[in-house]
């Protein structure tokens, strides 16, 4: 292997995490000094985090269920929570489906947070 394979291969070893960790969803994260997981309820985070700087229905999903001869509807909403997690930090965005934390992701590399830090 030359010398330049060599270093192509660490610089490559060295960026993927950071690359790929960017868009991952994560089971986790920091906001204060409490940690906040997958299947909190929006009362656990907004009560750990605060409230969040920007909040917004993406979804509302109704669908019909006949059971013994009767059908009512069955409503599943999504609702995202986003966060400023503070300077130079990423946005963190958090999607509930009926008042449960279902996704944690970061939000887009162009977009990152200003102000004291909040979480991470």
């Amino acid at each position: 292997m030359s010398g330049i394979e060599a270093v192509l291969i660490a610089l490559f070893i060295w960026a993927a995490p950071a690359y790929v960790g960017a868009d991952m969803n994560m089971s986790a994260f920091q906001c204060g000094p409490k940690m906040i997981r997958l299947g909190a309820s929006k009362l656990e985070v907004q009560v750990a985090c605060g409230i969040p700087d920007m909040k917004d229905i993406v979804a509302a999903r109704v669908r019909s269920r006949r059971y013994r001869g009767r059908t009512s509807a069955i409503v599943t909403s999504h609702e995202q929570w986003m966060f400023n997690c503070g300077v130079g930090r990423f946005f963190k965005i958090l999607t509930f489906e009926n008042g449960r934390l279902i996704v944690i992701e970061n939000g887009p590399s162009h977009t990152r947070g200003t102000g004291p830090v909040r979480c991470s």
